[in-house]
């Protein structure tokens, strides 16, 4: 897992490096929100299955939303604060030998992420009828 991430990352630095004169807290912020969209998502679903009002529960709501600011510590500590994000870029980690094909796994994983979340979205409807 940890040689996919590392690719994820590489892949997203190339991809910023053309545009922007940070591109290693760009990748952060990126990862950080694909993958903590997706964790808000779940447990907003699960809140609307067992029929929690967040609204009017403050403390959940401020929970549900705790996985962007700790996702983001964690992946500032693991990869920027500690240099490692120097070291995947000159390890130059790959899925195959053809670049073209690596970048687009990387951002189908982070757009999968995102849509996967927008599907949990539009579920809502549903398991609030079910319930």
């Amino acid at each position: 897992m940890r040689h996919f991430f590392e690719t994820v990352f590489y892949y997203c630095y190339l991809s910023y490096k053309k545009h922007d004169g940070c591109p290693e807290m760009r990748v952060l912020s990126t990862l950080t929100i694909a993958h903590g969209w997706f964790i808000f998502i779940m447990i907003q679903t699960i809140c609307i299955y067992y029929d929690i009002n967040l609204i009017d529960n403050i403390p959940l709501f401020c929970l549900s939303a705790f996985p962007f600011p700790l996702l983001y510590f964690i992946f500032y500590r693991m990869l920027y604060a500690k240099g490692k994000y120097k070291e995947i870029i000159k390890k130059k980690p790959k899925f195959c030998d053809n670049p073209q094909i690596n970048k687009r796994i990387t951002w189908g994983y982070v757009l999968g992420i995102s849509i996967l979340a927008i599907l949990l979205i539009n579920t809502w409807g549903t398991l609030k009828k079910l319930n």
